[in-house]
């Protein structure tokens, strides 16, 4: 449980305060809830019997210093359990509230932090850092650990606070009967903490892992359903599907058995001890009036402890089945937070000419260098062609170029001083990719890469004629979906180039921007963007030969080397 709280803290720092809050809280409901208890059995005894009874909490009542009859006592302790009671329905609504609005309010903290430590690492750890990972985190897990982690713990906490205060009641009430009911419960949650505490833990690994699998499915369904199609793999996937889907049916299945089934134990345990009790009651004592009190009070306790035990063991189960997902989270946080990348400072400042000198790179992993020796000289107005062969390393070098990656050895000048690889100069850069990201919004939206914001007519026609793309010029607020295949290929890169025009910056990398773009529409596109980019650094990727006659200088990298034509 050590182990549990260190990384429930780590991943909800400065929770502590609030959840002493509301075990106080819980604390002012046990008190509520023993003092309800209290007044039941009195209550019973002053109705059948006629007499007032001899007990502790009726003597707080000083009936005699008041007056009381017994009619008039009867009615007093009716009318102090109803306000006791709906007190405590009240509180415990107050308290339930609480909880979920804290448990919830933590969930949106938790996914927060996931997203943004996610987003300040550097680019190569993202890459080592699964997909389906993320977003189990972001679904699955940050809810599990929610529901049965987070709010079970602060239950848990109530009930036994609750629990213990009704047998410290008992306790009070007869020694020898509650300390053998305590005895027995006790030895409950530990066997039951031996036998069953393992195959929790294993099966909420198991629902784990196969949630991350089927995610891994329904992404590869989604972004690959022409190539499942034309390859005839259906039915391979479909059957491979299933049964990462039946697996984790049958770990929900166990786990749903294993939590139910101490309920019935445990109400056949509460209905022996109540007979045991009535038994023990009947021969011990020989006042009438004690006896109606004391089976009262018991009957009343075990109704309420009943579902106090259950919900213990309950919630025991959901947080020992949470162990895997509380693991996870924290080791994925963990490595989140150690590879955020931290930048000393950003250049803001418009960006002349960018240099690699004798620059070499290979990726963390591996020592084989991907490039070596790279020497790069660009200035303002340059229009540069670079190709080269598949694998030749020209998407790590245009990342080299971004900031993405670090260099192993070498350096990098901008504006003829050298940086660092901590210094951020990705405001200063525009990057189309073959595959460019669309979102789920309008045209507009989509220029601008953002949920927020406009353009004006003037700039979203400009920007559309710029790359031949007049068949939108009225549809600004046409909506593409995030696949974007609601419009063509072709369409979807002439739009997503016009983030270049809309982006004011001074590096402009198009690495196979315009694959999918017919030739003639292509050379239309890139003569517009030699007129428009004069005060621009432009970097454009590409197979296609005739892009050539726009640059003024020709690169290829062969053999990890970049060489000029």
């Amino acid at each position: 449980m050590k182990d549990y709280f260190r990384k429930l803290f780590y991943l909800l720092p400065g929770i502590k305060k609030q959840l002493i809050f509301l075990i106080f809280f819980s604390t002012i409901a046990s008190f509520l809830e023993v003092f309800g208890l209290g007044l039941v059995g009195p209550f019973l005894t002053s109705i059948i019997s006629a007499e007032i009874p001899d007990f502790f909490i009726i003597d707080l009542l000083s009936p005699e210093n008041l007056n009381l009859q017994n009619e008039q006592l009867v009615k007093v302790i009716g009318l102090l359990i109803i306000i006791v009671f709906l007190m405590r329905s009240l509180i415990g609504f107050l308290f339930l509230k609480l909880v979920v609005k804290f448990a919830y309010t933590q969930q949106t903290r938790l996914r927060i932090m996931i997203v943004k430590s996610f987003l300040e690492n550097d680019y190569y750890s993202l890459l080592q850092i699964k997909f389906a990972k993320i977003l189990n985190a972001l679904t699955h897990q940050s809810n599990n650990f929610v529901t049965n982690f987070l709010t079970r713990l602060i239950v848990i906490c109530s009930d036994i606070i609750i629990g213990l205060s009704i047998v410290l009641f008992l306790f009070q009430i007869n020694f020898k009967i509650t300390f053998t009911i305590f005895v027995i419960v006790i030895l409950f949650f530990v066997v039951s903490n031996l036998i069953l505490r393992k195959k929790f833990e294993f099966y909420g690994k198991e629902f784990n892992i196969m949630n991350e699998k089927i995610i891994n499915w329904i992404t590869l369904f989604t972004n690959n359903i022409r190539e499942i199609i034309i390859y005839d793999r259906k039915d391979e996937f479909s059957e491979g599907f299933v049964n990462d889907v039946n697996q984790q049916q049958n770990a929900i299945i166990n786990m749903n058995l294993l939590q139910q089934l101490p309920k019935y134990l445990i109400e056949s345990f509460f209905v022996t001890m109540v007979i045991l009790v009535t038994f023990f009651v009947m021969e011990s004592s020989t006042n009438l009036n004690n006896t109606i009190t004391l089976f009262a009070i018991f009957v009343a306790a075990s109704i309420r402890i009943l579902p106090i035990t259950f919900n213990i063991y309950n919630s025991l189960g959901n947080i020992w089945n949470s162990r895997h997902t509380v693991t996870r989270l924290y080791e994925l946080v963990l490595v989140l937070n150690q590879k955020k990348k931290k930048f000393a400072n950003k250049i803001d400042y418009k960006i002349d000419s960018f240099e690699l000198i004798n620059v070499d790179f290979a990726y963390p992993d591996t020592n084989e260098k991907i490039l070596s020796n790279i020497n790069l000289s660009l200035k303002k107005g340059d229009f540069i062609f670079l190709n080269g062969e598949s694998g030749s390393g020209k998407t790590t070098l245009v990342n080299i170029i971004c900031g993405f990656l670090k260099i192993k050895s070498g350096s990098k000048l901008i504006n003829g001083k050298k940086i660092d690889d901590n210094i951020d100069y990705f405001r200063r850069i525009n990057y189309i990719p073959q595959n460019a990201a669309t979102i789920n919004n309008t045209l507009e939206k989509n220029i601008l890469f953002s949920n927020f914001g406009n353009l004006n007519n003037d700039e979203f026609r400009s920007y559309l004629k710029s790359v031949n793309l007049e068949i939108f010029l009225d549809k600004k607020s046409y909506v593409i979906n995030s696949n974007a295949n609601n419009i063509s290929g072709g369409q979807k890169q002439r739009l997503l180039l016009c983030r270049v025009l809309f982006f004011d910056r001074d590096i402009i990398i198009l690495d196979e921007a315009s694959s999918a773009i017919d030739e003639l529409n292509e050379e239309r596109i890139y003569s517009n963007f030699k007129k428009i980019f004069i005060e621009k650094i432009v970097i454009v990727i590409s197979h296609r030969k005739n892009l050539k006659k726009f640059s003024n200088k020709v690169l290829l990298l062969k053999n990890k080397e970049l060489i000029i034509e």
